[in-house]
Order: C-alpha cells, then structure tokens, then sequence
C-alpha cells in the first residue's frame, strides 16, 4: 500500500511521540531525528535536480596551427574547439558572427566549465643543476606548496561535434548568417577528445 506524505509525517510523529515518554528514549529518538535531519539535507543537495541555463557558444570552426607541435597542441583552438560562453542574447560582432560558428546551448554551470577548461597534466619539473638553479626550485616548491603546479597540454579537452551539425557543414556561409541560432543544442553534440 502507498503512503503519502501526510501519512509518513504522521506516522512519524507518532513514533517520535512515543519515544518521548522516557528521557533516555528522547535522547535517541532527537539523535535520530538529526541524523534524518542531516541526511535528508546533504540527500537533497546531492540529488536535487541541477539547474541548465542557454548559453552562446563561440567556436573555432577552422583549426589554429603553430609550427611547433607542442606549442600548438598548448595553444591552437582546433575547429569544434568552444572559444568562449556567454549568456544567451549576447551581442556579437560582425567579426565574430563571420569568423566563428555560434550556437545556443543548454548546459549546466559544470558543463560550461568544462567545455572551455584546458587540458591539463602535472607540471614536470626540469631537475636543477647550478646552485642557483636549486635555490630557484627550492623558493619555487616552498611558494607552491599548497597546491600542484599544472601545465597546459592542448587549449581544451572538449570539443563540438561539428560533422554531427551538417555532414557538409562549410565555414564561409559564416559570412552570410549564422545557420543554426534556431536550435538550442545540449551536451549530445560535445565529445572528449582523445588523449594525446
């Protein structure tokens, strides 16, 4: 048989009633009430539903290339690649409405996060030689101590599935209109690069 709500409430009371009728079951019985106090605050906070806001993506839809190909790895978007967000209704340029692909998307705070974070890796110290070298790594450590020093591998880890947008998709109707502002795309179109 299903319970409703009212019902479990007072269902509950009236156990916690009676739980009050000696001093060391009341001790429990507020023990246990805070415990499902707690429990039902961090349950909530854990799995309330999160909240999706439209954003305005500008991405690379022609790759960056740098002769060097760790320094292009580190520093070149590649197409796909998401440049910047910013909330829906934003007024671009007329260069940026030509020179990048913009698309509306539903995304969460963490998801907007993470399609412009860099790919990143534990920095490698290079090991010192001269004393002042040393020293310079000595200061160095002492000063970062708090946290681990990170390095960028490649300018993002994520990246939109252009091929998925049109098969034929052609970066020059950029300079005539942007194609698909009627649509909000979610994180179907986003996908992981691979490692490198």
């Amino acid at each position: 048989m299903k319970k409703t709500l009212r019902e479990i409430y007072f269902i509950t009371l009236d156990f916690l009633k009676a739980l009050l009728n000696s001093k060391k079951k009341a001790a429990i019985a507020l023990g246990a009430l805070a415990v499902l106090a707690v429990g039902a605050y961090f349950g909530w906070q854990y799995f309330k539903p999160k909240e999706y806001k439209v954003y305005e993506a500008l991405i690379a839809v022609r790759s960056q290339a740098n002769s060097d190909p760790v320094e292009d790895a580190k520093n070149s978007l590649k197409a796909g690649d998401v440049l910047l967000l910013l909330p829906e209704g934003h007024n671009w340029s007329q260069t940026e409405r030509a020179s990048y692909l913009i698309l509306k998307m539903n995304l969460t705070e963490d998801q907007a996060q993470t399609l412009v974070a860099p790919e990143e890796r534990k920095a490698v110290e290079p090991k010192p030689v001269t004393e002042e070298e040393k020293k310079q790594a000595a200061e160095r450590k002492k000063a970062e101590s708090d946290r681990e020093r990170m390095e960028t591998v490649r300018a993002r880890r994520y990246r939109i599935k252009l091929e998925e947008l049109d098969k034929n998709f052609d970066p020059n109707i950029l300079l005539e209109k942007q194609p698909y502002l009627d649509k909000i795309y979610d994180w179907k179109i986003v996908e992981k690069k691979p490692k490198l």
